[in-house]
C-alpha cells in the first residue's frame, strides 16, 4: 500500500517514512502542501492513504484535504498536528485526528485501522 506523507518537519517526515516503510508501506514523502497536492495529482490513483501535517506554511493541512477529496472523495486520511485545536475529530469517518509527539507503534496502529487492514 502507498501512502502519502506531507509534513513540512524534516525530522518528523523522516521519522514517519522509516517507520512506514520499516512496516512496508510504500512512502511518497512531501515537505509541504503544495508538493503534496503535486504529488497527489500525479499519482492520484497509487495512492491508498494521506497523512498530512494540518498547520504547515502556504497551502495547509486542511486545503491540502479538500483538494484531495475533490479528487478522491473516499481517500482514507490522517492528520497530524501539534495543536489540540488542529486536532478535533470530525464526523467523517475516513479522517482520523492524531496529536504530536505520538509513538511510531500509534502511527502504524491507527494507519491500519484507517485502511482496514
Amino acid at each position: 500500500m502507498t501512502v502519502l506523507v506531507v509534513e513540512d518537519d524534516r525530522a518528523i517526515r523522516y521519522l514517519f517514512t522509516a517507520v512506514l516503510r520499516g512496516n512496508g508501506f510504500i512512502v511518497i514523502a512531501c515537505e509541504d502542501g503544495a508538493s503534496g497536492l503535486a504529488m497527489a495529482r500525479a499519482k492520484i490513483d497509487e495512492i491508498h492513504a494521506v497523512i498530512t501535517d494540518s498547520s504547515m506554511p502556504g497551502l495547509d493541512g486542511r486545503q491540502l484535504i479538500a483538494e484531495i477529496r475533490a479528487m478522491r472523495p473516499t481517500m482514507p486520511i490522517l492528520v497530524v498536528s501539534g495543536s489540540v485545536d488542529d486536532s478535533r475529530p470530525g464526523a467523517d469517518p475516513s479522517i482520523t485526528y492524531l496529536c504530536k509527539p505520538l509513538s511510531p507503534d500509534r502511527l502504524t496502529v491507527e494507519l491500519r485501522k484507517l485502511l482496514s487492514l
